[in-house]
């Protein structure tokens, strides 16, 4: 069983986009969650991660607007239990995601590599931080 000062972290949606579907289920599915972890864990703080433009997007718009759609909703949620985080902001280049899967050459441009889980756990442990200082982790 969770403590109420643990946070969890969902960073979900991103490939439901991808596959092209259609923003208003992925929100759907979404709050499903949301109200499952508020009625199971009522007191854990929930972490919201907003989804960056993923080079697998390239060239894409249909994609790219299906992400701000969705992040502009997740931009919503925010409250005193939820906390959203603007990983959109920081992962603006290719050189944060894994070009291929593996050793593979099947193409990627989704997942994160070392230097964007970097650059995700530095915004985390900011956003926990601030959290604290602000008096809202209990």
């Amino acid at each position: 069983m969770l403590r109420r000062d643990v946070p969890v972290v969902l960073f979900l949606g991103g490939n439901d986009l991808l596959r092209d579907t259609p923003v208003r289920s992925v929100r759907l599915a979404f709050r499903s969650l949301l109200r499952l972890f508020r009625k199971k864990l009522p007191g854990v703080v929930l972490i919201l991660i907003k989804l960056p433009a993923f080079p697998r997007c390239s060239g894409r718009p249909r994609q790219l607007e299906s992400i701000d759609q969705f992040n502009t909703f997740l931009s919503t949620l925010k409250d005193m239990r939820t906390s959203v985080v603007h990983l959109s902001q920081e992962l603006k280049s290719t050189a944060f995601f894994h070009l291929y899967y593996g050793r593979s050459k099947r193409p990627d441009g989704v997942h994160l590599n070392d230097e964007g889980y970097r650059t995700l756990v530095r915004m985390l442990t900011q956003e926990l931080i601030k959290r604290h200082e602000a008096g809202q982790d209990s």
